[in-house]
């Protein structure tokens, strides 16, 4: 997040410029070294979880199980909830506040709630968990399709 919002300033100084060949850079380098942290940060969760837990709930080996359980579902949507977040600060900075409201509106409030709605007539109690995967997953194809939709307009890709 805090990476996200310092590009901001930097993206928007260039789209003002019209300095689109460097939008472009700092978008695709934005990619990548987000991308990279999102999967070390995600493999150390997972790694990471037994005794990150136990530190809150090792007196009882079934509420560890549960928790460890817990802990590596929701350390998934780490793989994309960078991307989600990124594109919703990128479109700040494009003085796109609608798209950047849609995105963030929709992945913080719209689809947790149907997720946490809908999903537990499936999957009973791991729907909770897998609810913020499904939200995540979902985000994302909002945020690439306005990514994808909007890229001509703004020249960036």
């Amino acid at each position: 997040m805090g990476y996200s919002q310092g590009c901001s300033p930097i993206m928007g100084y260039h789209y003002g410029a019209q300095n689109h060949p460097e939008m472009k850079n700092i978008l695709k380098r934005s990619m990548i070294l987000l991308a990279a942290s999102a999967v070390v940060l995600t493999a150390l969760a997972i790694l990471l979880a037994r005794p990150l837990s136990a530190v809150f709930v090792g007196y009882d080996p079934e509420l560890l199980d549960l928790t460890v359980r817990a802990f590596v579902i929701c350390a998934v949507p780490f793989l994309l909830m960078w991307f989600n977040i990124y594109t919703s600060n990128f479109f700040t900075a494009l003085n796109d506040g609608a798209v950047s409201a849609a995105i963030s509106f929709m992945r913080s409030l719209v689809l947790p709630t149907v997720c946490i709605i809908v999903m537990p007539m499936i999957w009973k109690l791991d729907s909770v968990w897998y609810s913020l995967v499904a939200s995540e997953v979902l985000a994302f194809f909002v945020s690439f399709g306005f990514m994808i939709g909007k890229r001509k307009k703004y020249r960036y890709g």
